[in-house]
């Protein structure tokens, strides 16, 4: 059975472990990566070009995580199919108070399965 999640909170749960204090200056700083079904993993992750996997927003992500920022992935409204699990580890975790968060973008209804879709099945 294929079960429906929004993504915020599907993603806000298994970070939950990967964030660290926050602080008033440190939440100025942040970068936002986006992703939408329709992007493409060759674009910049920018709002106007936005990514089309969760698996590219992530290596975009630790690469930023590594500097001194924030970073949020907004994910555009939509269904993201996982080809393969959305691991978490050290390099999802910022360092010195800074946060790393998945969030569906406002307004969004994002999607995350991890089937593939089969069409043109019949009983």
């Amino acid at each position: 059975m294929i079960k429906k999640m929004s993504a915020a909170i599907l993603l806000a749960a298994l970070l939950s472990g990967c964030q660290s204090g926050d602080s008033n200056d440190r939440q100025t700083q942040t970068v936002t990566v986006w992703v939408s079904p329709e992007g493409k993993d060759t674009n910049t992750g920018e709002i106007d070009q936005p990514f089309q996997t969760l698996a590219r927003a992530q290596q975009k992500a630790r690469e930023m995580v590594a500097g001194a920022t924030n970073v949020t992935v907004n994910l555009k409204s939509g269904v993201y199919r996982l080809e393969a699990p959305l691991r978490l580890d050290h390099r999802d975790a910022p360092q010195d108070g800074y946060q790393l968060t998945y969030q569906a973008a406002a307004g969004a209804q994002a999607s995350l399965y991890g089937s593939r879709q089969i069409d043109g099945w019949t009983l």
